[in-house]
């Protein structure tokens, strides 16, 4: 019982403070981002743990390189970004063994450093940052 009562007020503490955070940071709008994202550098880790990393061209295009999970050994694939009709920001990377692509929101941080929205887009990476 006491654990259901814990688990109640963790959720509702989580709750709250993601709506405390959605109205506080509002996402990017499309043209603030198409003015934002070109030149910035990407790191990310995937819904697998690897560690990927790239530089936005202003021409919508990068290479990406992959640690491959620490396994000693790194890959590098081609990719693209752009920014959707809706404010995404959206990424396709033809990696060795899978295809990694997605569109999600995004806010600025309090450092000054952008992230996604973790609004449940499909293959969105668990944790990003998009910085200068």
């Amino acid at each position: 019982m006491k654990h259901d009562r814990l688990i109640a007020a963790l959720v509702a503490c989580a709750c709250h403070a993601s709506a405390g955070f959605a109205q506080t940071a509002s996402a990017l709008t499309k043209d603030e981002l198409q003015r934002m994202l070109p030149g910035t550098t990407v790191v990310s880790t995937g819904i697998g743990g690897a560690s990927h990393h790239w530089t936005n061209d202003a021409g919508g295009t990068f290479t990406a390189t992959s640690d491959e999970m620490g396994r000693g050994r790194s890959s590098t694939a081609q990719g693209g970004w752009h920014v959707s009709d809706d404010g995404k920001y959206c990424v396709h990377v033809d990696w060795k063994r899978y295809t990694e692509d997605w569109c999600a929101p995004v806010v600025q941080t309090a450092d000054g450093k952008y992230t996604l929205v973790q609004d449940g887009s499909a293959g969105a990476p668990t944790q990003i940052e998009i910085s200068r």
